[in-house]
């Protein structure tokens, strides 16, 4: 089975890129870079692994799922965060518990939705952090696309250009709660997947004004559960 790891960067992570990459290239068949606010790839993305696509438009975060639109049906496709830095043994793991779970999307962070609140981040769901330890397996309603795996589906493509932007997570789980696609956040220790610290996070400039993403995601709690 063909896996392909699918990130969205732009200038401003062009160092943390450069260790995230270094952490991935030896794992992964294909590694699909949207290259956000470019003019140029840099040279290190110069690699017969690597496949890079500078955007007309800046599809910010959304653009991990550019590739879809010429991805196999077949692959297991994951989405990754610039700034993370995978363990040697990420693609294994996803790949071993792709047979456990084949109809589900994988993901290593997750948020189980308690209701519908006025705010998202501060609302008190139940939230698996990919940074700290989850002890089981877990139903979820949004993963962090930072560090998810799935089949293509129908529809999936469609965050790419979606008309929301730096929300991701939101807008693919929804996507997935309309077409029936479980998501389940997987195991792991804490520091199995390390965060390069960065003051320029798409946390930092919802945190204080997240209304949109609260009214998705009421939409989510509403397709899943009334």
């Amino acid at each position: 089975m063909k896996v392909t790891a699918n990130i969205a960067t732009y200038p401003a992570r062009i160092d943390s890129l450069k260790r995230m990459i270094d952490t991935v290239i030896d794992q992964f068949d294909q590694i699909n870079v949207c290259l956000n606010q470019y003019s140029v790839a840099p040279d290190f993305l110069k690699h017969d692994k690597i496949n890079v696509v500078i955007p007309k438009d800046n599809l910010t975060d959304n653009g991990k799922f550019l590739f879809l639109l010429h991805a196999d049906p077949e692959e297991l496709y994951c989405t990754l965060d610039d700034d993370f830095l995978y363990p040697s043994n990420y693609r294994k793991t996803l790949e071993r518990n792709h047979k456990i779970y084949p109809d589900h999307v994988l993901t290593f962070h997750g948020r189980l939705l308690k209701g519908k609140f006025k705010n998202y981040y501060k609302a008190p769901h139940k939230v698996y952090r990919i940074l700290g330890d989850v002890r089981y397996d877990f139903p979820v309603d949004v993963c962090g696309t930072g560090v998810t795996a799935f089949k293509p589906f129908e529809g999936a493509q469609d965050v790419a250009v979606n008309s929301f932007k730096k929300m991701s997570d939101i807008i693919f789980s929804l996507h997935c709660a309309f077409k029936d696609k479980p998501i389940i956040c997987l195991s792991h220790k804490q520091g199995w997947v390390k965060h390069i610290n960065n003051d320029q996070t798409i946390f930092n400039e919802s945190i204080q004004n997240d209304y949109r993403q609260a009214i998705l995601c009421q939409k989510i709690y509403e397709l899943k559960y009334e």
